[in-house]
């Protein structure tokens, strides 16, 4: 095998990596497989956002984050570890199961998609873009050739970058300075004890890191963010405060449900004027960047569908279903529109995972992914959903919807999120003609994906040359148009006008002893998603087909395409209505109790 120093530093770009394309300055991770990197990020990051495991090879992409420490913030970049093997070696494969031992086909299979030289690319990538390089290496292991090795690179091709050592996994005390001191022999200057697990020797670690920081980045942004811009909070554990309303079951107190009444029933005795008003007034829509994630099985195409968008290899991808497992973050502006793609895990099904059995002899992805770590993965692709805008899920087009697919469609659809349905690998579906698309989307829409036939289709290619631009393009265009209606808000008495038309073309069905439900008035309640409290005198008596008819009916006059609808129904108290009698007339505020979807 060409050992690592002999690889050539053409293959390392600039641009690369998921750090932001900002003044910070950018602080790399690296070292051997296994060593603890993703855990010490963690730490020094103050969250648990990088996968940890015992396997070597969990980390295939970049990872960023900013941190900050006495008063001096930086992006600290973790990425995959670096193997002296062309084709992964030891870090990712037992050798005797490469040469036909146990699970060998399968791992001769990963071997050729070249999984581990995509990981080792991709760390020199964050290599190369970084101002200062943390190496770390595993104190209770002490030094080996792979850390050699590495050492050796790092001198040969980066000799210029500050360069801090930090001997991990020294938990003890008495012994973390003697298992620190037997690294003095790689010649990359002071050992320091540190442990990802305890935190203890991080802080005089992260005191040398501040010192080596480029001296002028400190002036670059004023504090406080300079004049005119927005300061955005680094903690990604954070769901940021305007994604909270998505989470509303709308579980109203009484104060707001007493303000809802009010403002709907003053705004129900203008539905006259709703015509004129709709005529006259664009709804509001709210402004921002757009977090999107990128949602589906193993193997549909995310990550190529991340770099086609981004135009480089920004993740990792290979043949491998399950080559991504970090959640990775990108930011790309698209007609002026700022997005941050966050690419995910493939997610298989509950069944398959439980059943799944670690395999040694891989370094993770597909069929032999260890269950627990699997898990962790797919932990960390959900909290992206419910941080997220909009979810791009995408579909391969050769396999058709899969009862998974469906799955993934209804936890979207359970977390209130906007939708694109990314149709991917279209370049390779054989005898189409001008029809297969509209019947292809037709088929989804009322056959496969009921519950997201709000959702906008894209059919898209992120491999073939010709196609890319223009059809890759439309998954973002169609996002912005999607997270706009999610956020979109209308006026009570544009509501209350279509309500009342709907209402008049198809009333409610009689339901016991010939009562008929009434709808006084409704309003919209909350956006992100769009959801809307009808006050009516008996929720009961509105069956599931109605309430489908009346969210059409508001689909079609009003739009919210690409985002789902929210409706909840709010019956009026029995003792209100047995003092109402036969009048029918609308009852007034702070009179009606159990609100139902």
């Amino acid at each position: 095998a060409a050992p690592l120093s002999g690889v050539a530093a053409a293959g390392v770009e600039n641009g690369g990596g998921d750090a932001p394309a900002g003044p910070l300055p950018t602080v790399a991770l690296v070292g051997r497989p296994n060593v603890g990197k993703s855990a010490l990020f963690n730490r020094l990051v103050g969250s648990d956002l990088a996968i940890v495991h015992g396997r070597p090879g969990v980390t295939r992409d970049r990872l960023a984050r900013e941190a900050e420490w006495c008063g001096r913030t930086y992006t600290l970049v973790d990425c995959g570890g670096l193997s002296d093997d062309a084709d992964g070696g030891a870090a990712a494969f037992e050798t005797n199961k490469l040469r036909g031992g146990k699970g060998g086909r399968r791992g001769r299979d990963i071997a050729e998609t070249q999984l581990p030289r995509v990981i080792r690319d991709h760390a020199q990538r964050a290599i190369s873009d970084a101002d200062v390089l943390l190496f770390v290496v595993d104190g209770q292991a002490g030094p080996t050739a792979a850390d050699e090795d590495v050492a050796a690179y790092l001198r040969r091709h980066h000799s210029d970058k500050p360069l801090l050592l930090a001997v991990n996994k020294c938990e003890s005390l008495s012994k973390g300075d003697v298992q620190a001191a037997a690294f003095w022999e790689l010649s990359m200057g002071e050992p320091v004890p540190v442990s990802a697990i305890s935190g203890s020797g991080t802080g005089e670690l992260l005191d040398m890191l501040v010192e080596a920081l480029p001296k002028d980045e400190a002036e670059l942004v004023p504090e406080g963010g300079a004049e005119g811009t927005d300061v955005v909070s680094a903690d990604d554990d954070a769901v940021p405060p305007a994604l909270n309303a998505v989470d509303v079951e709308i579980e109203l107190d009484d104060d707001e449900l007493a303000e809802l009444d009010a403002r709907a029933g003053l705004d129900a005795d203008d539905a006259d004027d709703g015509w004129d008003l709709a005529g006259r007034v664009v709804p509001a829509r709210e402004a921002g960047p757009v977090r999107l994630s990128i949602l589906g099985r193993p193997n549909v195409g995310k990550s190529s569908l991340v770099n086609a968008i981004v135009g480089r290899e920004e993740r990792a991808v290979s043949d491998v279903g399950g080559t991504t497992m970090d959640v990775g973050d990108t930011d790309v502006v698209h007609a002026e529109q700022q997005f941050t793609l966050v690419d995910t895990a493939g997610i298989r099904k509950r069944a398959k995972v439980a059943k799944a059995k670690g395999d040694a002899a891989l370094a993770g992805g597909g069929l032999g992914m260890d269950p627990k770590l699997e898990a962790k993965a797919i932990e960390a692709a959900f909290r992206a959903v419910k941080r997220s805008d909009c979810v791009a899920l995408v579909i391969d087009a050769m396999e058709g919807v899969t009862e998974q697919d469906r799955r993934l469609a209804e936890h979207i659809q359970r977390e209130g999120r906007a939708c694109v349905l990314v149709v991917n690998k279209w370049d390779l579906v054989p005898l189409k003609d001008s029809s297969t698309m509209a019947q292809y989307e037709k088929n989804i829409k009322e056959i496969f994906l009921r519950q997201l036939n709000w959702a906008t289709v894209v059919f898209t290619s992120a491999q073939s040359e010709r196609q890319r631009q223009s059809r890759v393009d439309k998954v973002l265009a169609a996002a912005a148009d999607a997270v706009a209606e999610h956020r979109r808000r209308i006026s009570t008495a544009t509501i209350n006008m279509v309500v009342r038309d709907a209402s008049s073309w198809k009333s409610p069905p009689a339901g016991k002893g010939g009562r008929k439900g009434r709808i006084y008035y409704a309003t919209q309640a909350a956006t992100r998603p769009p959801t809307f409290v009808f006050f009516v005198n008996d929720a009961d008596l509105f069956p599931e087909n109605y309430r489908r008819y009346m969210e059409k009916q508001l689909r079609q006059d009003i739009g919210f395409p690409g985002a789902p609808i929210r409706m909840l129904w709010r019956s009026k108290p029995k003792s209100s209505r047995r003092g109402q009698g036969a009048s029918g007339n609308a009852p007034g505020p702070n009179t009606y109790s159990g609100m139902r979807e």
